[in-house]
């Protein structure tokens, strides 16, 4: 096991790029130590992470180029990952706009079946007693199925 300072000159080595392989090997292994939680680690753990991460991504993306026509391809999937997040919104967004479309109507046809008032204008007076609105009715509608009415 190698010492604190001696991992500081192999960091120091590591950002000269003179390091191999192997030792930037037991780097990384080092840095997942508590020994390393020292913040004199804190910029090489966070450069060797970042390259890390763009190893992981360019093996993901790696193209190839097909000799025949020298088209460039992708291992990527067609259901990427940068694309969910916008497949989410497009799903949010149809389920309140069917909502929307759904509970609208109703709400109207509530509100509007909810009143309880009875008028009828008869012979140019407003008439708001339901008992004498439904007589009216009543009798308008037997005098226009039996002829009662003149034309």
């Amino acid at each position: 096991m190698m010492s604190i300072d001696q991992y500081k000159t192999l960091v120091d080595a590591y950002f000269e790029a003179t390091t191999t392989e192997e030792e930037e090997e037991k780097l990384k292994l080092f840095l997942i130590t508590p020994q390393a939680q020292d913040p004199s680690f804190d910029e090489i753990k966070a450069v060797m992470g970042l390259t890390t991460m763009l190893k992981r991504k360019s093996q993901n993306n790696q193209c190839t180029k097909e000799p025949s026509n020298r088209v460039l391809t992708t291992s990527i999937p067609a259901t990427s990952h940068q694309f969910l997040p916008k497949r989410q919104l497009m799903r949010w967004a149809a389920v309140i706009v069917l909502s929307l479309s759904v509970l609208a109507p109703a709400a109207m046809m509530w509100g509007l079946s909810d009143s309880d008032e009875c008028e009828a204008y008869i012979d140019g007076k407003k008439i708001t007693d339901q008992a004498v609105v439904l007589q009216q009715m009543h009798t308008t509608m037997s005098q226009t199925l039996q002829g009662g009415f003149a034309k």
